[in-house]
């Protein structure tokens, strides 16, 4: 079952990295055409912006090894807390100190390069989407994908348009997201300060508007990306097609376009010094012939999971209607298992009996059998 968890709970961990990122800083040199000596002033003042980060991480860290030695010590829960209040203090900080380097960035640029600063808001929004990865492929940002395996020719003129249709679909339902997050995070803050205690039955309805509000957001993000895959899939040669939707499979499914251990088998199967040519031949025809059922079972699977998270809902009680996985995901994954004994099988039956003996069991027969003494 799919868990939806897209900013509704409180993290109070001690992040590694900023809210910033030095390949976020490069991305909005190149959307503003910044100047080499733009450049090196941006990378100046992000320094500066790390450095601060590090020292507050530091902190936290340090305060946090101590509330844990005297929770342990005393028992009190109260240490507990107190963490908690430090989280929430860093968390100000740092959103503090990534508006002044936004700031300081604004400062750097002429009036024309600062024409084009909605665009950069625009993709900073777009590395907010891991945020949205409770359903498959939602949390990708398809423009970076493209960007990750493009080549010179590839972004002709549809595949462009394509792109920018798509920076602006997307964007929609970020901000909606922070839209309603920030609407959550302020009425929690209320109530924390209030002194009266929630009622039970409104702060369920609350809950429950609340998650189902996130869903239908990501599902959202989820039927752009999907649509933009295929229509630039659509829109490039294809070798190039193929490139990038398995660059999106991979990130977007994980298991259901990963190759199985058939491969292993094959990489094993491959340095016995006595296969024949033909036998190699045949091998690579198989080793081919399998990637290809991996994708193709892979797309189905992939289809009916997607399918199935675009059902979902959420119940009353806040819980996931529809959770339970439907005929067709259960059929496409006993489908996508089914390749791996399927082809061990045609392997063994490429090997001599010599060869067979090398890999226990790969005939089908007894491997180990019982130990005597």
């Amino acid at each position: 079952a799919v868990v939806i968890v897209v900013g509704g709970c409180k993290d109070f961990s001690v992040p590694e990295d900023p809210l910033v990122s030095p390949g976020q800083v490069d991305r909005i040199a190149g959307i503003l055409g910044l100047s080499e000596e733009q450049k090196a002033s941006a990378r100046d003042l992000y320094g500066a912006y790390r450095g601060e980060f590090d020292l507050a991480r530091g902190k936290l860290t340090d305060f946090y090894r101590r509330a844990d030695r005297v929770h342990e010590t005393t028992g009190d829960d109260a240490a507990v807390k107190a963490k908690e209040r430090a989280k929430e203090k860093f968390d100000g900080h740092v959103a503090a100190l990534r508006t002044r380097l936004i700031e300081d960035l604004h400062e750097l640029v002429t009036p024309e390069q600062m024409a084009k600063w909605p665009l950069v808001e625009r993709r900073l929004r777009r590395d907010e989407l891991g945020e949205w990865g409770g359903l498959h492929g939602s949390g990708i940002d398809v423009a970076a994908v493209f960007e990750h395996i493009e080549k010179p020719g590839d972004r002709a003129s549809r595949v462009a348009e394509i792109i920018d249709q798509y920076e602006d679909s997307i964007d929609r339902p970020l901000i909606e997201g922070r839209r309603v997050k920030g609407e959550w995070a302020r009425r929690e803050e209320r109530l924390k300060k209030s002194a009266a205690a929630p009622d039970p039955a409104e702060q369920q309805r609350a809950t429950t508007a609340f998650l189902s509000r996130l869903l239908t957001i990501s599902q959202s993000m989820q039927r752009v990306n999907m649509r933009t895959v295929g229509e630039l899939e659509d829109a490039l040669p294809t070798a190039r097609a193929a490139e990038f939707r398995d660059e999106f499979n991979g990130r977007a499914f994980g298991e259901m376009f990963t190759p199985g251990s058939f491969m292993t088998l094959v990489a094993e199967v491959e340095r016995l010094d006595d296969l024949t040519a033909k036998q190699r031949e045949r091998i690579d025809a198989l080793r081919e012939e399998y990637l290809g059922e991996v994708r193709r079972t892979g797309a189905v699977w992939a289809k009916a999971v997607v399918a199935w998270e675009q059902s979902k809902s959420v119940n009353a009680e806040g819980g996931e209607e529809n959770k339970d996985e439907p005929p067709s995901v259960t059929s496409a994954k006993a489908a996508r298992e089914a390749l791996e004994p399927r082809y061990r099988k045609s392997v063994a039956g490429l090997l001599t009996p010599s060869q067979l003996e090398q890999f226990p069991g790969l005939d089908g027969r007894e491997a180990l059998g019982e130990i005597e003494f």
